[in-house]
């Protein structure tokens, strides 16, 4: 339409407004190509991640690695960012063929995400997971304990069933009696220096994991009772290099429950009432069932209000 007398029917032409269809009108349309509202344009780019693999997992002893690949879209991919779900974010260099280099990983499993943007903001990703393997061999959790501080009286820690797989341990796990927030640490064959943590099943909130030499502390709030509860480990890194991917550590809540059946009784309830006032010790430490460091009015009250309680 260019150089053509201005009408009802062509006037969109004239997009400077100026009363004349011109160069300039043609130049803002080259400048605006693609353009359109969010939502105009419905279909996803398409985005593959072809380097290192073009497989969905890929393994290494290295600190960082480099993904390629491609990318398409109906109209046009404006942009090719990365993530990294242990940390790490960047762009990509390139749309159609596309390259992120020096991206950083972690001791064991790295997901990254690659993701194709377009001009109306839709989005196609593309994931690949990195593990990072040390030189040494995978640390063993040998064995969890359930731990909590009983006041003045001492810290006391029950004894509870552990993994070294994603799948907990078969049979019913030890009970935790004792009401409150726990400390699960697991011990290990080897220096530990970092792991993860997070709640395969159960009522709890997980905290962070703490390291110190061989051990590995996961904090618990909020732990519900009458119940199981399976904390999964991930990523457990040795400080001589080598990687836990996966492990467990599961118990059962019964509070009251003394003799670690299954079940708040009448013998547990007799059992409190007898150890009313002495000294908390390793010995009796779970007839202190509120970890007050005293036995007392609270611990037979608390045996009363959970009387046949059980789990399973």
């Amino acid at each position: 339409d260019e150089g053509q007398t201005l009408s009802t029917s062509n006037y969109r032409a004239d997009i400077t407004c100026d009363g004349s269809i011109t160069s300039a009108d043609y130049n803002i349309c080259v400048t605006n190509q693609n353009n359109m509202l969010p939502g105009a344009d419905n279909t996803p780019p398409t985005v593959t991640i072809q380097s290192p693999t073009s497989g969905s997992t890929y393994s290494t002893t290295g600190t960082t690695v480099t993904l390629s690949g491609t990318a398409s879209d109906n109209v046009g991919v404006t942009s090719v960012t990365w993530s990294n779900n242990r940390g790490g974010s960047g762009v990509a260099s390139g749309t159609g063929t596309w390259s992120a280099s020096g991206i950083t990983l972690q001791s064991g499993d790295n997901i990254l995400t690659v993701a194709a943007h377009d001009q109306a903001q839709n989005i196609g990703t593309d994931t690949l997971t990195v593990t990072v393997t040390g030189g040494g061999a995978p640390p063993v959790l040998n064995s969890a304990v359930s731990s909590m501080t009983h006041g003045s009286a001492g810290t006391f820690a029950t004894t509870i069933a552990v993994s070294n797989t994603s799948t907990p341990a078969s049979g019913n796990a030890p009970v935790e009696d004792r009401i409150g927030n726990l400390s699960l640490i697991g011990t290990f064959d080897k220096a530990i220096s970092s792991a993860s943590a997070s709640l395969q099943s159960g009522t709890a909130t997980v905290g962070t994991p703490t390291v110190a030499g061989s051990t590995v502390t996961v904090p618990l709030t909020g732990v519900g009772d009458e119940q199981a509860v399976v904390v999964n480990l991930t990523n457990v890194m040795a400080t001589d290099g080598g990687v836990m991917t996966a492990g467990t550590m599961s118990l059962r809540i019964v509070v009251g429950d003394y003799s670690g059946n299954g079940t708040c009784g009448t013998s547990d309830q007799s059992t409190v009432n007898a150890d009313f006032g002495q000294t908390v010790t390793a010995s009796n430490y779970r007839a202190d069932v509120d970890a007050s460091g005293a036995i007392g009015s609270a611990d037979a009250t608390l045996e009363t209000n959970n009387l046949n309680d059980h789990y399973p």
